[in-house]
C-alpha cells in the first residue's frame, strides 16, 4: 500500500469500524474467534477436572463418611475445587460421623488429616495435567497452534500493507485483530493457571505450616505429661 493511500486510509478505516454494521460473514468470523477464546480457557482447567473426578473417587473409598458429595458440592464455575470450603465441610461431616466412635476420637486431627489428602490430590491433578503424556501433548499442541496463529497475524498484516482496496484492506486488518485477540485469550488462560498454581503451592505450605504446629503442641504436651507424672512420683516417693 502507498504511504499516500496509507494515510488516506487511516480515518476511513476508523470511521468504518464504528459505523459499519457486521454482515453475517463478519459475524460468524467474530463468533467463531471468541468460541475459540472460550474453549482456550475452558481447555484450561478441563484437564484438571478430569484427573481430580477419577482420583478423588478413589480417595474417598477409603475415608468415613459422605465425603463425596461434599467434594462435588465445592466446585466451582471453573470445575476447580474450593479447598476452604471442602475443608469446613468435612470437619462437619466427620464430627457427625465419627461421634461416638472411640477408634476416631480426635474429629479435628481427622478432618484436617482428609483436607490435607484433598489438597494434595488437587496439587498432584494440577502436576499430572502439565508433566503427564497427555499433559505434554496438549502443550506441544498450544505451542504448535500459537506458532500458526502468530504466522497468520502476519499475513493478515502483510496483506493490509499491500491490499490495492479499502475494503481488502479492512477485511485483513480484522483478521488479524480476531487473530491478536485469540494469543491474548491464550496468554490469559495461561495467567490464570499460573495464578492457580502458586495458590495451590500456598496452601500446601500453610498445611505444612499447620501440621508443624500441631506436632510441637504435641511435643509440649507430651513433656508437660511425663513432667507431671515424675512430680507425681517424686511426691509418692517422699510419702516412704
Amino acid at each position: 500500500m502507498k504511504p499516500r493511500l496509507r494515510f488516506a486510509l487511516t480515518p476511513i478505516l476508523a470511521t468504518t469500524l464504528l459505523i459499519a454494521p457486521i454482515k453475517p460473514a463478519a459475524a460468524s468470523q467474530v463468533d467463531t474467534t471468541f468460541n475459540d477464546i472460550f474453549g482456550i480457557f475452558r481447555q484450561a482447567f478441563e484437564d484438571v477436572r478430569t484427573y481430580v473426578e477419577q482420583t478423588i473417587t478413589g480417595v474417598m473409598d477409603s475415608l468415613p463418611g459422605e465425603l463425596d458429595g461434599v467434594i462435588h458440592k465445592a466446585v466451582g464455575d471453573l470445575g476447580l475445587v474450593d479447598p476452604n470450603l471442602v475443608r469446613s465441610e468435612i470437619a462437619e461431616e466427620l464430627s457427625a460421623t465419627l461421634t461416638g466412635d472411640l477408634s476416631q476420637s480426635d474429629t479435628v486431627q481427622a478432618a484436617a488429616e482428609t483436607a490435607n489428602e484433598i489438597d494434595r490430590q488437587l496439587t498432584r491433578a494440577q502436576v499430572d495435567a502439565v508433566l503427564s503424556q497427555s499433559g505434554q501433548a496438549a502443550t506441544r499442541d498450544k505451542i504448535t497452534w500459537m506458532e500458526n496463529t502468530i504466522g497468520q497475524v502476519q499475513q493478515h498484516a502483510d496483506s493490509a500493507q499491500v491490499a490495492v482496496s479499502t475494503q481488502d484492506a479492512i477485511k485483513a486488518m480484522a483478521q488479524q485483530n480476531a487473530r491478536q485477540s485469540e494469543v491474548l485469550g491464550a496468554v490469559q488462560s495461561e495467567l490464570l493457571q499460573s495464578r492457580q498454581d502458586t495458590q495451590l503451592t500456598n496452601l500446601n505450605l500453610a498445611n505444612i505450616s499447620q501440621n508443624l504446629d500441631q506436632e510441637a503442641r504435641a511435643r509440649r504436651l507430651q513433656e508437660l505429661g511425663s513432667a507431671l507424672d515424675t512430680l507425681q512420683i517424686s511426691s509418692q516417693a517422699r510419702l516412704f
